[in-house]
């Protein structure tokens, strides 16, 4: 999912097979040592240092022997220090995960505070802020294209696709990279509606907009400033006039929907939620109450769980390195006692259980 959003994001010369290679190799070693806990950040941070790939082949060595030798023979086995140019090429593509504080927090700790799963079997409603002004729009853009390849995985294990459920995403400019074309194909099958949110249409690539054109049957345009994409817009609502679509009222928009499979014809609509909401809404101490009671149950399923869990650090990482690689050792030396005692118990006719104590605690 990562690369897929990576290669997708930056130039093709940006990202080559080389660099995907050492990638899924440090992936994959991960993967074998750490299972589902292993990280981005524990990846990224042993790309950046010969001594940590090479004491990630030392531990995969123990569990895939093969695995470790590719690790150790086409990476940890290239000469140089860890500030070589080399080390600091491979780590260069982390550098959103490695250089921010709070994006190293949210993917350091392997956990999954939000199981999109359960949330679609059970249609609940996830209301995520990417707090773009404080990870940045870099940052957040990669959180925010990591979230719906895994709300698309979520979507193709569905069970329950009579139940209609909802993914509304608003700035979508900002998240058109890896598989949200995709999900705009499938989702339908699986009963999943998409509602795509941004700017202006010049703001979106072409993949997406093809994407849009062939599976969106509802089009809805509030007040455009731009005549040019106003223009863009006008041949989607069958020639509306442009001059209109640039001085549409507030909360005013040009609707083209969909029913049954079969476009409507263009017309204004209104949306009046200020209006009929205007009293609760004038109610702040209502609305204080509703956001206090949110934020805490968002605290205690989402947050508290996660609280002691220890972040990766190059130290820690290195240690749990040593310690899974002696455990490793030590484990498969005591299969190896096992098997020895048991082929010579079986010789004589003993069982191990038989045998003494302190032997088979060897």
């Amino acid at each position: 999912i990562f690369t897929s959003i990576l290669v997708d994001r930056w130039p093709a010369d940006f990202i080559g097979p080389v660099w995907l290679e050492s990638f899924s190799l440090i992936a994959r070693g991960c993967w074998a040592i750490f299972g589902p806990r292993a990280t981005l950040v524990m990846i990224f941070t042993i790309l950046g240092s010969r001594d940590h790939t090479h004491s990630l082949a030392q531990t995969v060595s123990e569990v895939d022997p093969s695995l470790g030798a590719q690790i150790e023979q086409k990476l940890a086995g290239i000469r140089g220090n860890d500030n070589s140019s080399h080390w600091l090429w491979l780590a260069s593509k982390g550098e959103e995960i490695l250089g921010s504080q709070a994006m190293s927090r949210i993917l350091a700790s392997g956990a999954h505070a939000i199981d999109l799963r359960e949330a679609i079997e059970e249609s609940r409603t996830v209301l995520v802020n990417l707090a773009l002004a404080e990870l940045g729009e870099r940052s957040a853009q990669l959180l925010g294209c990591m979230l719906i390849a895994e709300f698309r995985q979520a979507m193709l294990s569905r069970k329950d696709r009579d139940n209609p459920f909802l993914l509304v995403i608003d700035e979508a400019h900002l998240f058109q990279y890896g598989p949200l074309a995709s999900l705009l194909d499938e989702a339908r099958k699986f009963g999943v509606g998409v509602v795509i949110c941004h700017q202006r249409p010049q703001q979106l690539r072409a993949q997406l907009r093809d994407a849009l054109a062939a599976n969106a049957g509802s089009y809805l345009q509030l007040r455009i400033s731009s005549a040019s994409d106003a223009m863009e817009s006008s041949l989607l609502l069958e020639d509306w006039p442009v001059g209109d679509l640039v001085r549409l009222p507030d909360l005013t928009a040009v609707a083209v929907i969909s029913r049954d499979g079969v476009p409507s014809r263009p017309f204004s609509i209104g949306f009046d939620f200020f209006k009929r909401h205007a009293r609760q809404l004038a109610n702040k101490e209502l609305r204080s109450w509703r956001t206090h009671r949110a934020r805490a149950e968002s605290e205690r399923l989402l947050v508290a769980p996660h609280v002691d869990l220890e972040l990766v650090t190059p130290q820690t990482l290195e240690e749990s390195l040593k310690s899974t690689r002696e455990r490793l050792r030590a484990q498969s030396r005591r299969d190896r006692l096992e098997e020895t005692v048991g082929e010579s118990a079986a010789c004589e006719g003993v069982s191990v259980g038989s045998l003494p104590a302190w032997l088979r605690d060897e």
